[in-house]
């Protein structure tokens, strides 16, 4: 979006504002349902826009991407720096080292928990994440933790 683009926004929003407002003046006082909806239409428009405009603002102006595009580009160019920074983004897309941890936490095989208080579907119990666990399947159906039936049920 551009900087046009959002000062056109912003006037819509303004306008649809006006609108809504004059609407509610002229109606004061009376139950005209028409003329309400017609407001309460305004006013999702004007918020509507407002929204678009802030997800755009979350991003970040056009001229800062195309600053970081040129950033990026130089830094790719001269190697080093551009290296580091595809290392980086392959490690992010591999994961934080929490993830990594509770991935391989689930890996290891636990005992499901014997539940004698459940009913036929609650018999077992997953280590991890306490919910039904088949005691037919190697992970539980819920979190994926690795599991098996105990020497002791």
């Amino acid at each position: 979006m551009t900087d046009i683009e959002i000062k056109n926004a912003i006037r819509t929003i303004n306008a649809k504002l006006e609108e809504a407002l004059e609407r509610e003046k002229e109606t004061e006082g009376t139950e005209d349902t028409v003329i309400w909806h017609m407001v309460g239409n305004d006013y999702k428009c004007a918020i509507n826009a407002i929204e678009e405009i802030q997800q755009y603002w979350a991003i970040g102006t056009v001229e800062e991407i195309k600053r970081m595009q040129r950033y990026s580009a130089l830094a790719k160019k001269h190697s080093t720096i551009g290296q580091v920074i595809d290392s980086c983004a392959e490690y992010e897309a591999i994961g934080t080292v929490e993830e990594c941890r509770e991935a391989r936490e689930r890996q290891r095989v636990k005992d499901i928990i014997h539940n004698p208080d459940g009913g036929v579907d609650e018999d077992w119990l997953c280590p991890s994440c306490g919910r039904f666990c088949s005691p037919y399947t190697e992970h539980c159906q819920h979190c994926g933790q690795a599991v098996k039936v105990g020497d002791n049920p």
